[in-house]
């Protein structure tokens, strides 16, 4: 039985990774804003519901969180936002920063804080998506991202 760690597990590609885990009778943790409700009902899955734009509570519960763990087979790092979906010159800097903090910056801070725990991890994916590889008009802070 594999121990992951996976961000992001309340909708789509992390929740998707987290079920398919789960099914296979891998222990997941999950960090989301939401919690996913009929993943909490299975027994292997332990849910943390955290917004990790919020670096103050990150350093808070993602320590207690992990108390008894010292070792991730896989961490994934799925967590992210599109954004306001409008042109470039009319995205603020304020609002582009708001985007890279949740697909960037919230990664490090994560990692940093497995790091400093001691945790081993054997593998970390980052999630990323094509949208820097093609051009959709107002996507532009989270193809930089």
């Amino acid at each position: 039985m594999m121990q992951i760690l996976i961000t992001g597990t309340s909708s789509g590609i992390g929740y998707g990774l987290a079920k398919t885990f789960l099914e296979r009778g891998d222990q997941v943790f999950g960090v989301s804003r939401r919690e996913p409700k009929d993943l909490k009902e299975m027994v292997n899955y332990q849910h943390l519901n955290l917004d990790l734009t919020d670096t103050k509570s990150v350093e808070e519960k993602l320590p207690v969180f992990l108390t008894n763990n010292d070792y991730f087979e896989l961490v994934v790092l799925n967590s992210g936002v599109l954004g306001e979906i409008k042109l470039m010159k009319e995205v603020s800097q304020k609002e582009m920063k708001e985007v890279m903090e949740i697909n960037v910056w919230a990664n490090k801070v994560l990692l940093d804080l497995i790091f400093a725990m001691d945790i081993k991890v054997k593998q970390v994916v980052g999630i990323s998506s094509g949208a820097a590889l093609r051009s959709t008009p107002g996507w532009g802070s989270y193809s930089l991202s």
